[in-house]
């Protein structure tokens, strides 16, 4: 399911490409699905398994479908709803921090 989420925000027609951290993606343009995923990445360098489960965080409008990420409610286990605005997390993270970065992005995603 994680490589049918990433797919679904790489080369939209439909809507903005999606936004990730945590992995490094590469992939063929032009394939359908999943099947255009032919590597995916963690940060620590091992490969996402098909088998894995793995921690998302992401908000209730794509939990709940939009954008055509019907894939996330039906694969999810042990959801954890905070009801927490995505902006106040970001601003308590950046108070704890003191700063804001920007991490490069630089090989993230190639084709």
């Amino acid at each position: 399911a994680l490589k049918e989420i990433i797919a679904n925000g790489l080369d939209s027609v439909d809507f903005d490409n999606g936004q990730f951290s945590g992995v490094k993606v590469k992939y063929q343009p032009g394939v359908a699905g999943a099947a255009k995923i032919v590597s995916l990445t963690l940060d620590d360098g091992s490969a996402v398994t098909d088998d894995g489960l793995y921690t998302v965080g992401t908000n209730d409008f794509q939990f709940f479908g939009g954008d055509k990420y019907t894939m996330i409610k039906p694969n999810a286990t042990a959801v954890r709803e905070t009801f927490e605005p995505t902006r106040d997390i970001l601003i308590e993270a950046a108070r704890k921090t003191g700063t804001i970065a920007v991490p490069s992005i630089d090989g993230l995603v190639t084709h």
